[in-house]
């Protein structure tokens, strides 16, 4: 496999692999078990990789979200009149800025 290969192309890449591994195979080729069972995990593993991946993803869509409404919550409404230096954001304390 060349090096350096965008995410996209690792995936076709991987898919193809996978679909190649038991072809050819016939009844007469006592492998032809064992090469299955091989195919079956490395599906079941790019099944639950793209999970995790689906899943890492709506978190950080989530996390982004989260990170917007406490920034809006946080803003006083009348900072106008205030004046002088805020506090820290409540943002800043949940993910730790500064530590």
């Amino acid at each position: 496999m060349a090096e350096n290969m965008s995410l996209a192309d690792q995936a076709v890449n991987a898919l193809a692999m996978v679909r190649a591994m038991d072809e050819g195979l016939d009844m007469e080729q006592p492998e032809r078990h064992a090469i299955r069972n091989l195919k079956h995990i490395a599906e079941y593993a790019l099944t639950d990789a793209f999970r995790l991946a689906q899943d890492l993803s709506f978190q950080a869509q989530d996390l982004r979200k989260l990170a917007r409404e406490i920034e809006s919550a946080d803003k006083p409404h009348n900072a106008e009149l205030k004046g002088g230096a805020s506090a820290p954001s409540a943002l800043s304390a949940v993910l730790g800025a500064g530590d």
